[in-house]
């Protein structure tokens, strides 16, 4: 799952003494997704979910769901909103 932290990896990197670190970005959601009347279906999917693509190694507003992405999102969807847990919640994302 692509971990919530508000922020997308844009590429891991090191620094002058070697050592490894991460550069972040804040997700820019698209505007016709940020109103409390919007899809929030697609709000959630992209903000909790999705990689963005990035066109020259910069955020390009394409948003994308890994297999596994796909996954942990089906799975909060059957728990959250069908109420399904263990076997059940598996069996029937299966």
């Amino acid at each position: 799952m692509n971990t919530d932290i508000g922020a997308a990896l844009v590429k891991p990197e090191v620094d002058e003494d070697g050592l490894a670190y991460q550069t972040y970005y804040n997700k820019k959601v698209p505007a016709h997704f940020n109103q409390e009347g919007d899809d929030q279906l697609m709000k959630s999917l992209i903000t909790k979910y999705s990689v963005e693509g990035n066109t020259n190694g910069k955020p390009n507003g394409h948003f994308f769901l890994t297999k596994d992405d796909v996954h942990a999102a089906s799975s909060e969807v059957v728990k959250t909103h069908m109420g399904f847990k263990g076997s059940l919640k598996t069996d029937y994302i299966a």
